[in-house]
């Protein structure tokens, strides 16, 4: 028994480290990896026999591994393997494979709860204890084998591609089902006496196949039939020859390829054919191609363009327009008219309208389309589309009950509280976050630490300082990480749902599951409304930790450009917008400039104030109080008049001035009193009519979070 333990443990370890081809791919479950449904899967490309005439498609390129052999030999390991396993249970005479549900335990799945229900003691002197099997008894190994040459060359290509590409990429994980779905895919081409699993629709072999498995039927649809459907997935993608001229554009197994993409990048598929018109399907996707090869455009803004331009199909359609030349200036402003009827006039939708009249100019004036009838289908300063970002700090006693019950207690998941107390800190945008590099972070040279990354919102590199005890951690994260995946790791923080251990690949989180792993956090900790604000809470929105960096940091002192800086923004319109400075921190500053002033010109025997500088003063409580600033980050601010109140990008709040509003109203009536009793009519007037819009403002709109 000791020799086969070793022979196991030696097995495992070669196959975790073994330098296969690795290309990390995001999926979900271990089996329904791929994102598209069985009812989507396109037609895989037939693959003629060899004979008189017959085209010879190119061959699939093969990953090297043990399926490379002509005899494939696999190992039934009693028990349960698991994705998160890696070595052997430290258990005496059990088998089972190493559940890494905790980094420190070297036990298997069944052994680690009991020692857990043994109130953890220490793992040596509990692994060495007698203990019952986790199952009835350890049963023998056997060794079960698949000979490829028994196969046609085209079928035995395909398998061989497919269960390379998906093992090594670590979205398969060698199990019973996987090792049942194998033997059954060899039954199925001798079976039928195929030479290809092309020969077949994919609906046909599953058909076949269920027909063919001993087991129930329930089984089967559960553990085999979602390895057959991601298997003839798969072959769809490693047999398209040119992916551009598909009217479906998978992202996962063919564009991430194409495009050279970073392993956790996921995308969409874009569905060129909702787009039903030739002359205008064929011009967009030879624009596009054109646009991603450049990389003047991201995948997401592919997407938009595909959605607009569907919508755009529809209406066409509708119209009975058959023809490029007939779409005019006139048909599609009728096209913006019924897309605000049946949507309503948001934002989204103007925005979008605008994206496809921005690109049906493109295409006339680039000359994919030039039988299109107008070059402008819209002028500058029509449907214009304004965004409005309205930050949303944590409520000061939300933040506090965040930090004593998630940040600081031992019942959050080690992981996602390192992660929060790095939100916390930092305050990285969700996706910044779950993809960090694990070389982000730097040693100063003085014991401290600083943080380096890439922003591909704003394609810039943030950097900023961290403290010396949150960058220990997370030196500490990074060792821990390597350790279990190696290192050529890239991620600090990998989702271990998500990895596969048994493969050595690390996936991160998806940023969805990570907000509803920090939203279930909060409604067990109790964390679901704010005491001053009345609002609800929801965990989900992490990225209110970057408005309360901001907000705190103006609160502290900081400069506008020092936030900007911090937070890695791109403009201050932005930083003004993400970082809302605090209404009485304002009011008490202001007051104490203008206390400043009087007594500068007091002490300089100075009688009256200047008007500049009292201008200067009210300019500067006008600007945040009142509202919002709407202007566009390109655009420069023209000091008017009334600054503000009196101009066109002033947006009002929604009630959460109303006290500041109050007290510069009475900051407002308390000068101009003082203004007529020196006689200062300059600053008497200047004060009046602000006063007067301010009373004449609405603070009535709706604003989307950023």
């Amino acid at each position: 028994m000791p020799q086969v333990r070793t022979y196991i443990s030696t097995l495992l370890r070669t196959i975790s480290t073994r330098s296969w081809p690795r290309r990390l791919i995001s999926s979900g479950t271990e089996a329904r990896s791929d994102p598209m449904p069985s009812s989507h899967i396109p037609e895989v490309p037939s693959r003629q026999a060899p004979g008189p005439g017959a085209e010879q498609r190119p061959p699939l390129p093969l990953i090297n591994g043990p399926w490379s052999q002509d005899e494939w030999a696999i190992l039934d390991i009693p028990g349960r393997r698991l994705r998160m396993s890696s070595g052997v249970c430290a258990v005496v005479d059990c088998l089972g494979p190493r559940y890494a549900g905790d980094g420190q335990v070297s036990l298997c799945h069944g052994h680690f709860w009991r020692w857990k229900r043994d109130n953890e003691p220490p793992v040596g002197d509990w692994a060495v204890r007698p203990h019952r099997p986790v199952m009835k008894k350890n049963l023998p190994l056997s060794v079960r084998s698949v000979k490829f040459s028994d196969l046609p060359p085209a079928a035995a290509e395909e398998i061989r591609y497919v269960f390379g590409f998906k093992l090594t990429n670590g979205d398969w994980t060698p199990i019973p089902a996987l090792r049942k779905c194998l033997e059954l895919l060899f039954q199925l081409i001798l079976t039928k006496d195929a030479w290809s699993f092309t020969d077949r629709r994919f609906e046909d072999w599953i058909l076949i196949a269920r027909q063919l498995y001993p087991g129930a039927n329930i089984t089967f649809e559960r553990s085999i039939a979602p390895y057959l459907r991601t298997f003839f997935s798969t072959l769809n993608r490693g047999l398209i020859t040119d992916p551009w001229a598909e009217d479906v554009w998978l992202w996962k197994g063919m564009f991430d390829r194409v495009m050279g993409a970073e392993a956790y990048t996921t995308h969409m598929n874009i569905n060129w054919s909702r787009i039903t018109q030739d002359w205008l399907r064929e011009p967009l996707k030879a624009h596009a191609r054109q646009s991603l090869q450049a990389s003047t455009r991201t995948w997401g803004t592919i997407g938009t363009w595909c959605d607009g331009f569907s919508k755009l199909s529809s209406h066409l359609a509708l119209m009975n327009l058959a023809e490029p030349e007939l779409l005019t200036r006139t048909v599609f402003l009728g096209f913006l008219e019924e897309q605000r009827a049946r949507y309503g006039d948001s934002g989204n939708l103007r925005q979008r309208v605008n994206t496809t009249a921005q690109v049906l100019m493109n295409l006339k004036l680039e000359g994919f389309q030039p039988r299109l009838a107008s070059e402008i289908y819209l002028r500058s300063g029509e449907n214009p589309a304004i965004r409005i970002r309205s930050p949303r700090p944590w409520p000061k006693d939300t933040i506090t009950q965040i930090e004593s019950r998630i940040l600081e207690s031992d019942r959050t998941d080690p992981q996602i509280r390192l992660m929060l107390r790095f939100c916390r800190w930092a305050g990285p945008r969700v996706s910044e976050l779950v993809s960090l590099p694990i070389d982000s972070l730097m040693e100063n040279g003085k014991g401290g630490y600083w943080v380096e990354y890439w922003m591909p919102k704003v394609s810039r590199v943030r950097r900023f300082p961290i403290v010396q005890e949150l960058g220990q951690e997370l030196a500490t994260e990074a060792l821990a990480v390597r350790s279990l995946f190696g290192p050529t790791t890239t991620l600090l923080f990998p989702s271990l749902s998500r990895s596969n251990l048994s493969a050595g690949v690390a996936r991160p989180w998806s940023a969805s599951g990570f907000r509803i792993n920090v939203r279930s956090i909060f409604i067990e900790n109790g964390i679901l409304s704010s005491a001053i604000t009345g609002e609800l809470i929801s965990g989900a929105d992490i990225h209110r930790f970057r408005h309360n960096i901001g907000t705190e940091l103006l609160d502290a002192g900081w400069t506008q450009g020092q936030v900007m800086e911090f937070l890695g923004h791109d403009s201050p319109t932005m930083t003004s917008a993400y970082a809302k400075i605090l209404d009485e921190t304002l009011n008490r500053k202001t007051d104490e400039f203008h206390r400043m002033v009087q007594a500068e010109r007091a002490a300089a025997g100075i009688a009256h104030t200047d008007p500049r500088v009292e201008r200067l003063r009210e300019m500067l409580t006008a600007v945040l109080p009142a509202g919002y600033c709407a202007l566009p980050a390109n655009k420069a601010c023209v000091v008017r008049e009334n600054p503000c109140l009196t101009c066109s990008f002033h947006v009002p709040g929604n009630g959460e001035f109303d006290a500041s509003r109050s007290t510069y109203r009475a900051q407002l009536e308390r000068r101009i009193v003082e203004a007529t009793d020196a006689g200062q009519d300059a600053i008497k007037e200047i004060n009046t009519r602000i006063l007067s819009a301010l009373d004449g403002s609405a603070p009535s709109i709706d604003r989307s979070n950023p």
